[in-house]
């Protein structure tokens, strides 16, 4: 409830801007043999093994995903947890 409060990429030019101000206490540096490329993907990966911690994803256990934009990686998640069935539900928007 902070009436002051900005998030980095919401209310403010994010990462695939030309130039980022971010605060130090922001940023990572990489290890020299992680590329930019798999170095993108920490924040979503942790996302979805924070969900799969979440409901419990478990071997044998059935789960649906709904949409394939980061669903991707949770389906992937999913199947690395040993869950099966893995169900993904692509969603279409009409124009």
């Amino acid at each position: 409830m902070c009436d002051q409060f900005t998030q980095l990429g919401i209310h403010t030019d994010g990462t695939f801007a030309e130039y980022v101000k971010a605060p130090a206490k922001l940023l990572h540096h990489l290890p020299d043999n992680l590329s930019f490329e798999a170095g993108a993907f920490i924040e979503p990966v942790s996302c979805c093994i924070h969900a799969a911690k979440a409901v419990n994803a478990r071997v044998g256990g059935s789960m649906a995903i709904i949409g394939c934009g980061l669903g991707v990686l949770h389906a992937r998640m999913a199947v690395l947890r040993a869950c099966a069935p893995v169900i993904v539900i692509v969603t279409t928007r009409n124009a």
